[in-house]
């Protein structure tokens, strides 16, 4: 699973926190996520 801050300013990341809470499903994935705060 993927995720980044920047996607919908934050929500998909606590969206994707539930969904890793129930049953135990954070055992059974590869959760990464990412920051888009590049500058010059």
């Amino acid at each position: 699973m993927d995720n980044s801050w920047d996607h919908h300013h934050g929500r998909s990341e606590k969206l994707m926190g539930r969904a890793l809470a129930q049953d135990n499903y954070r055992d059974k994935v590869f959760l990464m996520t990412k920051i888009d705060g590049r500058t010059k």
